[in-house]
């Protein structure tokens, strides 16, 4: 009989540790989180006086390209795989790339309006 009194307290004891332990475990994180990957970047090319500013633009993959028309005339954004569609005045058109490359793109209603992006990996 006095055995009972010994063994019910150690029986709670390992009860109470395994709980504890269980509801502990759930709260926390082992190792080290994994480091978040850099926020990708928004870069806004101007439509103004026929042409692109800036013309040529260095981005990462990820990274989205605006492109805002900020002159009084419609243009567009065309080269594989660019194809904005007519861009009003006042108006912006966005693509974020997802490949590593470099792209080449134009105004089909302005000859003259010519532009390239390179994409290089994500930092």
């Amino acid at each position: 009989m006095k055995l009972r009194k010994p063994i019910t307290a150690i029986f709670c004891l390992v009860a109470f540790c395994a709980i504890s332990g269980i509801s502990a475990g759930l709260s926390q994180t082992y190792g080290t989180p994994a480091p978040s990957p850099s926020s990708a970047a928004t870069t806004t090319v101007h439509i103004r006086n026929s042409t692109f500013t800036p013309d040529n633009l260095t981005v990462h993959v990820g990274d989205t390209v605006t492109f805002m028309n900020d002159d009084s005339v419609t243009h567009n954004v065309t080269g594989d795989p660019l194809n904005s569609g007519d861009i009003a005045s006042g108006k912006s058109w966005q693509y974020t790339f997802t490949k590593a490359g470099t792209y080449k793109y134009i105004c089909t209603h302005h000859a003259n309006m010519v532009g390239s992006i390179t994409v290089v990996a994500a930092q």
